[in-house]
Formats: structure tokens, C-alpha cells, sequence
């Protein structure tokens, strides 16, 4: 039986061993983009929302602000966790209540505003640390 060239097999091995680490490489940096990505987009919906809200509470009349609340909550549906999804739902009915009846459920309404922001910080913290919700 011929001796084991050593030198031979570690010539094969190392690119082999490369190109591994660098496919696991790339695939590690695709995961972080995308997660970094996904949590810029979470944070701008959940951020859209709270502001979306917030003018409606003062121009309830003005139906730009309407369409406004309306497309930052399907945007923020996006990137919601179900939880919060479901939360803003409730806030946009409330809201639509607002607009019909001015003034009236004010402290309610900032009550469930002020939940869901504290909702929404937790749930960005928890991404953060997690990469998922």
C-alpha cells in the first residue's frame, strides 16, 4: 500500500473548507441584511401608525388624514406581531368612533394609544435581541 500523501490531502481539503465557510459566509450576511432591513421597515410602520393616529386625533374631519391612518395601519400589519396587528386594528376603530363623535373617549383612546406604543417598543427591543417576533 502506497504512503499517505499528507501534503495532498491538505492541499484538496483547504479550498474545499473555504468555499464552505465562505457560502456559510455570505449566507450569515444575507440573513443579517434582511433582518436589519425588516427591522427598519418595522420600526418606520410602527412609527407611521403612532403618528398617523396622532393627526387623525386632530384633523378627524380632513379625509387625507383618514386615508392616511388607513394605509399606515395595512403598512404596519405588515410588520406586526399578530398581537399588535390585532391592537391596531381595535385602535383604527376607535379612531373612526373618534372622527364621528369628537371628544368623546379621549382619555380611553389615549389610554389604548399609549398601550400600544409601549406594545410596540417591547416588540422592537425583542426583535432586536431575536431577529424575529
Amino acid at each position: 500500500m502506497p504512503p499517505i500523501d499528507l501534503e495532498l490531502i491538505i492541499s484538496a481539503a483547504t479550498p474545499t473548507v473555504a468555499i464552505i465557510a465562505m457560502a456559510y459566509t455570505a449566507s450569515k450576511s444575507r440573513t443579517a441584511i434582511l433582518t436589519g432591513t425588516y427591522f427598519s421597515e418595522m420600526s418606520s410602520a410602527y412609527a407611521g401608525f403612532l403618528n398617523a393616529a396622532a393627526n387623525f386625533v386632530y384633523h378627524s374631519d380632513d379625509l387625507q388624514s383618514r386615508d392616511v391612518l388607513s394605509f399606515s395601519l395595512y403598512r404596519l400589519q405588515l410588520f406586526a406581531s399578530n398581537e399588535i396587528a390585532h391592537k391596531s386594528q381595535e385602535i383604527f376603530l376607535l379612531l373612526l368612533d373618534w372622527g364621528s363623535h369628537p371628544h368623546s373617549g379621549a382619555r380611553s383612546l389615549d389610554k389604548e394609544i399609549n398601550e400600544i406604543g409601549l406594545m410596540m417598543r417591547a416588540d422592537l427591543a425583542s426583535y432586536r435581541k431575536t431577529g424575529h417576533h
